[in-house]
């Protein structure tokens, strides 16, 4: 008798727990809920960039905690964005629960002359409930000490080249080789030097109204300076000359 009632309660027991697991679903008894986090990448240039700058960034999601679900179950996880573009972060989750992770940029240990990295660092949290039909989800994207949510995590990189003319006008002019010191240039008739921003003193002691970025230089025009003066000159040998003679007659007279 005693092991058949040993055999009753066995199976009772048995029952109850296979009752309990029917009636009460855990969050394992729907489909996973997959969640996708926006990222933008925004690159911008300016002047002439070299060929040798790659314009490709590597960005990191950390979870906060090593049990949280993450991309190819990777903590952290990297990926890489080139030129403006965009990029989605898939995560799936099967338990109820909220996740919090870190977003950013990986600042290269060499970091490429001239260009400016975004060091914006976001803060993302995903909730996963269960509504009673299946998990849902939802996520909020923020700056890291901001509560404004964001429609996506956006990083902004740019890069400033060289001025292709050293700082100069960008207007293309005629010039022979210099062989003078550093700053100094050599011109051909009627070339523009430039650089020069204002006024210059003209030979004649006058203020010569500048040109921004230009100047002329010695060329046809400067040649007839010495003409005018040689005709002042002559002119005024003449008039004395003749004024000279007036006075000797008048003496005689």
């Amino acid at each position: 008798m005693k092991e058949i009632a040993r055999i009753i309660k066995k199976i009772i027991l048995s029952a109850a727990v296979t009752a309990t697991v029917m009636i009460i679903p855990t969050a394992s008894t729907y489909a996973a809920t997959r969640v996708t986090i926006p990222v933008s990448q925004v690159y911008t240039t300016k002047k002439k960039v070299p060929s040798s700058v790659d314009p490709t960034f590597t960005y990191r999601l950390t979870a906060n905690d090593n049990s949280y679900p993450m991309p190819g179950n990777t903590n952290p996880y990297e990926f890489k964005m080139t030129n403006s573009t965009k990029y989605n972060i898939a995560i799936d989750y099967n338990t109820v629960g909220t996740y919090t992770y870190k977003l950013e940029q990986v600042i290269p240990s060499n970091p490429i002359a001239r260009m400016t990295y975004d060091k914006k660092t976001y803060s993302i949290t995903v909730a996963v409930k269960n509504n009673g039909k299946g998990l849902v989800s939802s996520v909020y994207i923020s700056q890291s000490g901001s509560s404004y949510k964001e429609g996506s995590a956006t990083f902004n990189n740019s890069y400033e080249g060289k001025s292709s003319s050293g700082g100069g006008s960008s207007k293309k002019t005629t010039t022979t080789t210099s062989t003078g010191g550093s700053g100094g240039s050599v011109f051909g008739a009627g070339a523009l030097d430039s650089g020069v921003l204002g006024e210059r003193m003209a030979p004649d002691g006058a203020l010569e109204s500048g040109v921004l970025g230009e100047r002329k230089g010695p060329g046809t025009g400067d040649a007839a300076q010495p003409l005018f003066y040689l005709l002042v000159m002559i002119t005024s040998a003449v008039v004395m000359v003749g004024a000279g003679t007036y006075s000797i007659k008048a003496y005689r007279r």
